[in-house]
């Protein structure tokens, strides 16, 4: 079976669904290179060339983590253990992880918070941004120590039992 309840229990069939490992890391290469330039070229044209292939490359990115997921899954076996204990928590989590790092990011960044938009440079955001998806890991797992949803997800569910 794909999949039983809420867990994958076939990460081979996700491997095979996927284009070829070096296809998928050509297209993220393209795309994210693109973007890159795109921010050293002047308005026009070119920036719209480069957005366009930023939209072949994200998705390529994307595909290329899952299929590295997918992999360790498959092949080693602590990856897998590492995985059950953090990720699948933050997945059965995801509305409530959307909403509390959308909190975080407006929290840091707005003028209502710290306001710190435009101050950050690249270099300094990859590790705000990686703190808040660990620390939101960090929450996931210990909510659901003690409830068997997140917050969001038992209000949506409150609702949708109306």
């Amino acid at each position: 079976a794909w999949c039983a309840g809420w867990r994958c229990t076939c990460p081979a069939r996700l491997e095979r669904a996927l284009p070829p490992a070096r296809l998928l890391a050509a297209g993220a290469a393209l795309g994210n290179l693109a973007a890159g330039a795109s921010h050293l070229l002047p308005d026009g044209w070119p920036t719209a060339a480069s957005y366009a292939l930023l939209a072949v490359g994200a998705p390529c990115l994307s595909a290329l983590y899952a299929l590295a997921l997918a992999r360790a899954w498959r092949a080693a076996p602590r990856a897998r253990a590492w995985m059950e204990a953090w990720l699948a928590p933050a997945g059965r989590m995801s509305l409530s992880n959307y909403l509390g790092q959308s909190l975080a990011a407006n929290l840091l960044f707005m003028g209502w918070g710290f306001g710190l938009y435009g101050s950050l440079g690249a270099a300094a955001l990859l590790p705000v941004s990686l703190a808040i998806a660990a620390a939101s890991l960090v929450v996931s797992r210990s909510w659901l120590s003690r409830f068997r949803a997140g917050p969001a997800e038992w209000l949506l569910r409150a609702w949708a039992r109306r």
